[in-house]
């Protein structure tokens, strides 16, 4: 199917739900909370799960320091970590972030946000790839400046 190519989406004072993926390896939809909303979590049995999302543009210099956040909760006892990648996957992309979710949370339905300083030389459109680890759940990503 051909047509137009869609505009980027924007990172930097936006937000990404995690639903919103264009593609999805090892992952499962789970409730965000009992009444509504939507996360992606690693599928049963699996211990990682792969995220895309094509065309995010991510802000330029002149915007400042930018940061990169995530809302997770954690549904088990072990850390989790969420990782971002632009243009490509681990060992292959840049990472962007590599956010840690502590097991201090009261299960999966308490939400936090986690955030860190994006690299100063990745800047404009680029695919993003996410690498869940562990028992998050994600919710979403944003961006903003520090």
């Amino acid at each position: 199917m051909t047509g137009p190519a869609l505009p980027a989406r924007t990172l930097l004072g936006g937000r990404l739900e995690a639903v919103d993926f264009d593609e999805c390896e090892g992952g499962t939809l789970v409730d965000a909370i009992r009444e509504k909303g939507e996360a992606v979590t690693p599928a049963t049995g699996d211990i990682r799960c792969a995220l895309r999302y094509g065309s995010v543009d991510l802000g330029s210099p002149a915007d400042g320091p930018r940061v990169i956040t995530a809302e997770v909760s954690c549904a088990t006892e072990e850390d989790a970590t969420v990782e971002i990648y632009a243009d490509g996957a681990p060992g292959a992309g840049t990472l962007l972030a590599a956010l840690r979710v502590s097991t201090g949370t009261d299960g999966r339905y308490d939400w936090r946000t986690v955030s860190a300083r994006m690299p100063e030389e990745v800047t404009g459109v680029h695919d993003l790839r996410l690498v869940l680890r562990g028992g998050v759940h994600l919710a979403a990503i944003a961006g903003g400046t520090w």
